[in-house]
């Protein structure tokens, strides 16, 4: 494939798997960056730049034609995906949750960093939930930051199985676990992953162990009136918005997130469309500067609910 095809293919296959940027934070450096490629000028032919922003496997398509990407790379379930060329990426790639997956091959990278102009992640590389995993390469003199790695709930995977890495990696603990993980065990302490809130009981008592998330939370649409499996959470969030509650219609007492601690890019808490969250005067005002927003608060509630 030439790279002159490269236009229809976009427009085909490669287009669909764009992903949408509303949760991605340039900051004002960013913003000021001109980069030599964009949805509209996805490949300079001359310097060999490109986006992409896909699953792996696509980018065997074009692989000829570009070395330096900027996006948004997905694994898919296969043993050894390919990377073939790339000499440096832009952005992020996420092998999470592949049962087939057991070797990341990255030796060929001279760079991997993390942008929020290309992927909504504040990790250039994250790695979780494969359970089969073995082996990970990188290079000595690959230019990537320790905290921009996230390598975590990969049963059985060690440190040792980190090869040629710059600095030493953080693979996590053995309590750490994808909340598939969670629902089969009882030793897990931190869940994984970008979470929904538990909506049955078999969710709920592996909620109960968990002491710190990695990731996001959504709150969205649940029959609970308040957030109480959430008190003393921690919660490492991994881009904007970390907790996210919206369209709870039952929803009344949040003062479990006075309890939490949540860090990661902000904002930190989103709200949408809860009509009937309600508290006193005092405690909305501790939980509007916990969460630092204004937020839409239902007054016709009963006495005993104002707490």
């Amino acid at each position: 494939l030439s790279i002159r095809s490269f236009p229809k293919l976009l427009k085909g296959a490669l287009a669909s798997a764009l992903i949408a940027a509303e949760l991605m934070a340039p900051t004002a450096d960013d913003t000021q960056i001109v980069y030599p490629v964009n949805e509209s000028y996805p490949i300079n032919e001359r310097t060999r730049e490109c986006l992409f922003k896909g699953v792996n496997h696509y980018f065997s398509a074009f692989r000829d034609d570009c070395f330096f990407i900027y996006g948004r790379m997905v694994g898919d379930n296969y043993r050894v995906p390919m990377f073939y060329q790339i000499f440096n990426f832009t952005g992020c790639i996420i092998m999470a949750e592949l049962d087939k997956l057991e070797n990341i091959p990255l030796s060929s990278f001279m760079s991997l960093r993390a942008n929020f102009k290309f992927c909504e992640y504040k990790y250039s590389l994250m790695v979780y939930g494969n359970k089969n995993l073995r082996r990970i390469s990188l290079r000595k003199d690959m230019e990537i930051k320790k905290e921009e790695v996230f390598i975590r709930a990969n049963e059985n995977f060690r440190r040792e199985q980190v090869t040629n890495a710059p600095f030493d990696v953080d693979v996590g603990s053995p309590h750490d676990c994808t909340i598939k993980m969670a629902l089969k065990r009882k030793d897990c302490t931190a869940l994984v992953g970008d979470l929904k809130y538990p909506s049955d009981e078999d969710m709920r008592e592996a909620w109960k162990r968990i002491s710190k998330v990695y990731g996001t939370i959504t709150i969205d649409d649940i029959s609970d009136e308040n957030l109480n499996i959430l008190r003393n959470l921690t919660v490492d969030g991994w881009q904007p918005r970390v907790v996210r509650i919206l369209n709870n219609h039952k929803l009344k007492n949040i003062a479990a997130v006075l309890d939490m601690k949540v860090m990661g890019p902000k904002p930190h808490f989103w709200f949408s469309n809860n009509p009937s969250i309600c508290h006193s005067i005092n405690v909305r005002k501790e939980i509007e500067a916990k969460v630092e927003t204004k937020l839409q608060w239902n007054d016709n509630c009963s006495k005993s609910r104002l707490s």
